[in-house]
């Protein structure tokens, strides 16, 4: 019987040492668990602030390219109003058919507009007012209606996206002819263009 209960207690020993044992194992393990769990959210908090963070980079140079890209299409398309015929101070068009060196004549009997298609064979063909940068795009609108090279400042609409121009960035273009004197020739127009928009502030 001694030697029963001996074995008994020796049994008891050993799995209160086991469960002991266990117990200490479950609650490393808790800890473990938790501790982990505290990482993983230090790393997302972490991965999600620059990410934010790139992500408003990316959008403040998003906004550049589309302001540079849009000055860039309007500039090219201005080259092409570049004339003798049309006045930068006044803003007026010599229009006179079948005479050379003013900006309606014929060749091979052929009128010859400006290249704004919108104003069909007269001054207006020489505003930049309706004038569209490729087949389909929104007309542009220019508060001068006169030549599109005639000095002052020109405020465009229908160039920048509808998102750029709507809040919050309220975006505007704009540019001014100023005239440059060229000796005994007409006076030849110097262009600034500028883009305007709020960038938000962040958090």
């Amino acid at each position: 019987m001694s030697r029963e209960r001996s074995r008994a207690l020796a049994g008891l020993r050993h799995r209160a040492i086991e469960a002991r044992r266990r117990a200490s194992s479950a609650g490393n393990t808790l800890v473990e668990v938790v501790i982990s769990l505290l990482l993983v959210s230090i790393i997302v908090t972490s991965v999600f602030t620059v990410t934010l963070s790139t992500k408003a980079d990316t959008g403040k140079e998003d906004r550049h390219v589309v302001a540079t890209q849009s000055a860039k299409e309007i500039t090219a398309a201005l080259r092409n109003f570049v004339t003798a015929c049309c006045s930068v101070t006044t803003g007026g068009c010599a229009l006179t058919a079948g005479v050379a060196n003013t900006c309606y004549f014929d060749i091979a009997g052929k009128a010859v507009p400006g290249p704004n298609l919108n104003g069909g064979f007269s001054a207006a063909s020489w505003s930049f007012n309706n004038y569209q940068l490729y087949s389909g795009a929104p007309a542009i609108v220019d508060t001068d209606t006169t030549y599109a090279l005639h000095q002052g400042q020109h405020n465009l609409t229908n160039v920048l996206p509808a998102w750029f121009v709507a809040a919050p960035f309220n975006a505007t273009f704009s540019y001014t002819v100023t005239p440059v004197a060229a000796g005994s020739q007409p006076s030849v127009p110097s262009v600034n263009v500028v883009v305007n928009w709020t960038e938000p502030k962040g958090p």
